[in-house]
């Protein structure tokens, strides 16, 4: 369970009781905040923010990553999930024009 101090750094309903907080992909306030702030700048400029911003901030985690993992920054491989979709879906025939 969580304590009084660390249900501080989450935004959880003060009547809820929350045992297992990290089940639900709850973020803690601070990366709250920056998740916004990058949504913000994706939102005002998103080919340059990928290009980019998010494409240099990618090899800093990596980095991070690696030292965490004591493996070298090269062998990690993060995968750009964006481009991995369109890649599927541009193999996969005609699109009806109907679906959602």
């Amino acid at each position: 369970m969580l304590t009084p101090e660390s249900r501080q750094l989450f935004s959880f309903d003060p009547n809820i009781v929350y045992v297992d907080h990290g089940g639900y992909g709850v973020a803690p306030k601070e990366v709250q905040v920056f998740r916004a702030e990058m949504q913000e700048k994706l939102e005002a400029a998103p080919r340059p923010f990928f290009d980019l911003e998010c494409r240099a901030e990618w090899m800093t985690t990596k980095a991070m990553v690696a030292h965490r993992f004591s493996a070298r920054a090269e062998d990690i491989a993060l995968i750009d999930w964006g481009a991995a979709r369109l890649s599927e879906t541009s193999g996969c025939g005609k699109l009806n024009s109907n679906r959602r």
